[in-house]
């Protein structure tokens, strides 16, 4: 099973809610399924791999690496995927070095911090102007949907988060800002791509969508599903309700 959005979108926060719940986030026929996925009551996602296994929770998009090496895996399994640290690079192992080369050709076009441009794309990070480019996007979607790990599985669901762009931006400053040690202006709190021009800023947030949209056909998913926050602030799944006022109700729970 797959939750992926961007980041800020609110997957952290549905998965929560979800588990602790009990929501069919994946319809009522894989309920059972979903919840076996997550064995950890706190339900909380951990950024290190072994102790994501050890405690028997979900896994992070940075995981597929080092899931793919394991012998055995549980039996159901649930990917939190950042689609924004997907086609970033989530390490240089999944980077194409087509497109580090491309990186580094645009950084001695560019004429401007030739040097640091050079070592980010070598350490698998890629520029603003790259991450609006959908060949390239598509490039490291493919590249990352490819991994043994995916094949390894009979069945696999997918639910994508949709969030607007300014929702987006708004939660993940809000994110930072609680996370901050000293007192910050939420406009202060902008980060990861929001922290480009507006308009370029907007532009990588289509592709987020747009390049997963693309590629997800790779995966030749059982079931696909969409989530959203709608105008009223219910939580909606494939158009149809799951949880009336979740904005009162649930979200941001997982700060």
């Amino acid at each position: 099973m797959i939750v992926a959005g961007p980041c800020g979108s609110g997957k952290s926060s549905i998965l929560q809610a979800a588990y602790k719940e009990n929501l069919p986030l994946f319809g009522a026929d894989y309920q059972s399924c979903f919840r076996k996925s997550c064995k950890d009551k706190t339900y909380v996602g951990y950024p290190d791999f072994k102790k994501a296994l050890r405690k028997k929770s979900f896994f992070q998009a940075r995981h597929v690496k080092s899931l793919t090496l394991e012998e055995s895996l549980p039996r159901f399994v649930l990917l939190h995927v950042d689609l924004y640290q997907v086609l970033l690079g989530i390490d240089p192992s999944c980077y194409p070095r087509s497109l580090k080369m491309r990186e580094a050709l645009r950084a001695i076009r560019l004429g401007k911090n030739v040097e640091k441009k050079r070592m980010a794309s070598k350490q698998g990070k890629r520029s603003f102007a790259s991450l609006q480019v959908a060949s390239e996007n598509d490039l490291m979607m493919r590249f990352y949907l490819q991994r043994p790990f995916f094949r390894r599985f009979k069945r696999i669901l997918v639910n994508t988060v949709h969030c607007n762009f300014s929702d987006t931006a708004r939660q993940l400053a809000v994110r930072k800002q609680k996370r901050s040690s000293n007192p910050r202006r939420l406009e202060q709190c902008r980060n990861k791509y929001f922290l480009a021009p507006e308009a370029i800023a907007q532009s990588i947030h289509r592709e987020l969508y747009a390049s997963w949209e693309r590629n997800l056909s790779m995966l030749v998913p059982a079931a696909l599903y969409t989530t959203q926050v709608s105008a009223s602030g219910d939580l909606l799944v494939n158009g149809s309700l799951l949880v009336a006022d979740w904005s009162k109700r649930f979200q941001r729970i997982s700060y």
